[in-house]
C-alpha cells in the first residue's frame, strides 16, 4: 500500500499521488480532505456533551469544567474554575472524575489535561 509519513527525525513530509501527511502517524488521504477535521469536530460534540452532564457535579461543589479544545489524538484540555482552582484535590477529581467518566462514556479519549 502506497502511504505517506512524516519523517520524524528529518521533518521531512512525504508526498505522493494518495495525499499529504500532517504529522507523524496521521495521514491525509486524497478525497478525504475535510476527514480529520470532521471526525475531530465529532469527537469535540461527544467530549461537550459528557462535560456538560459532569458540570452539575462540580457546580454543586462551587466549582466549574471548561472543554477548551479536543485534538486529533484524544487528548482533551480543560480548564477548572470556580472552587477548583487551587483545590488540592482538584487533580484527582480530573484523573479520577473527569478523566474516567470521559474515558468511558468517549473511548477516543485518550488523556484529559489542564490548561
Amino acid at each position: 500500500m502506497n502511504s505517506l509519513r512524516v519523517d520524524a527525525f528529518m521533518g521531512v513530509l512525504y508526498w505522493s499521488e494518495f495525499g499529504l501527511a500532517l504529522g507523524e502517524g496521521l495521514y491525509l488521504w486524497k478525497g478525504s480532505h475535510n476527514t480529520v477535521m470532521r471526525s475531530t469536530s465529532r469527537l469535540k460534540a461527544r467530549v461537550e456533551e459528557a462535560i456538560k452532564e459532569i458540570q452539575s457535579h462540580l457546580r454543586a461543589d462551587g466549582g466549574d469544567i471548561e472543554l477548551v479544545d479536543v485534538d486529533h489524538e484524544g487528548i482533551v484540555k480543560v480548564r477548572l474554575k470556580g472552587a477548583c482552582v487551587g483545590c488540592p484535590m482538584s487533580q484527582m477529581t480530573l484523573q479520577w472524575g473527569v478523566e474516567r467518566y470521559l474515558k468511558n462514556r468517549i473511548p477516543e479519549v485518550k488523556r484529559v489535561e489542564t490548561v
